[in-house]
C-alpha cells in the first residue's frame, strides 16, 4: 500500500483555519477604515500639491527634479489639468525643487524656476502654448 502525502505534511507543517464571524469583520473593517480615513486626512494636510494645467498643444509628462534626480509624477493630456501629490522626500527641506514638463512625441521642454515647497502647500504650474511663457504659483 502507498502512502500519498501532500505538500504540507512532507514539510512538516500543518494548516490551521480559523473561522471568524461576519459581525466581528465587519467591526474590524469599521475600525481600520476609521484608521485609514484619519491617516489619509493627516497626509493630505502634510503632503505638497502640485496641479499641472497643460495649456500646450501636446500631451505632456511631468517630473520632478531635487538634487540632479529627475522623478516622473505622470501624465497631462492636452488642454487639461492634473493633481498629483508630491512624495515626502520631494519636500525642499535642503534643496530645491524644479519641475520638468516633456511632451509625448515633442522636442522642446519647459523646466520650471526653483521652488521651495513646504508642507501643506499648494504649487499650480501652468504651461502655456508658448512653453517659454510658462510659469509657476505656491500658495
Amino acid at each position: 500500500m502507498m502512502k500519498t502525502h501532500t505538500l504540507w505534511t512532507v514539510l512538516g507543517l500543518t494548516f490551521v483555519g480559523f473561522v471568524v464571524g461576519p459581525g466581528s469583520l465587519n467591526a474590524q473593517d469599521r475600525d481600520q477604515k476609521a484608521d485609514d480615513a484619519e491617516s489619509e486626512v493627516l497626509a493630505v494636510d502634510d503632503g505638497i500639491v502640485l496641479t499641472v494645467q497643460n495649456h500646450h498643444w501636446s500631451d505632456m509628462r511631468i517630473y520632478a527634479i531635487k538634487m540632479g534626480s529627475r522623478f516622473r509624477l505622470g501624465t497631462v493630456t492636452s488642454q487639461t489639468s492634473e493633481t498629483f501629490e508630491l512624495p515626502s522626500y520631494l519636500q525642499a527641506d535642503i534643496s530645491e525643487v524644479q519641475l520638468l514638463a516633456v511632451p509625448i512625441g515633442g522636442v522642446q521642454s519647459v523646466i520650471s524656476p526653483s521652488v521651495y515647497p513646504a508642507p501643506g502647500d499648494e504649487v499650480v504650474w501652468g504651461i502655456q502654448h508658448n512653453l517659454a511663457l510658462s510659469g509657476t504659483i505656491i500658495g
